[in-house]
């Protein structure tokens, strides 16, 4: 059965690829849904998927990248409404 993760990633997450680097590995995950920015300078992810998967999606966020910082990670855990076909970046 497939679950829904949501995150918030506070920290220097704009502008440095972080967007693009979620994409890639959350696509190499197997997983569907969409990553983007929002106006208050943080990074929102819906993803869905299985959970193992997911829990490494996490870690990889929280780890940030090359030139994001992570200072927090709010995330709520949901079931999925198998609403998305691929994993997307949101504009």
């Amino acid at each position: 059965m497939n679950q829904r993760i949501e995150l918030t990633a506070k920290g220097i997450v704009q502008g440095v690829g972080f967007r693009f680097s979620v994409r890639s590995y959350a696509s190499s995950l197997g997983l569907t849904g969409f990553v983007r920015n929002l106006p208050n300078g943080n990074v929102e992810v819906v993803a869905e998927g299985k959970k193992d998967a997911l829990k490494k999606l996490v870690e990889f966020v929280r780890k940030g990248g090359h030139y994001a910082r992570i200072e927090q990670i709010e995330e709520r855990w949901l079931n999925a409404k198998n609403e998305f076909s691929s994993f997307e970046i949101e504009y």
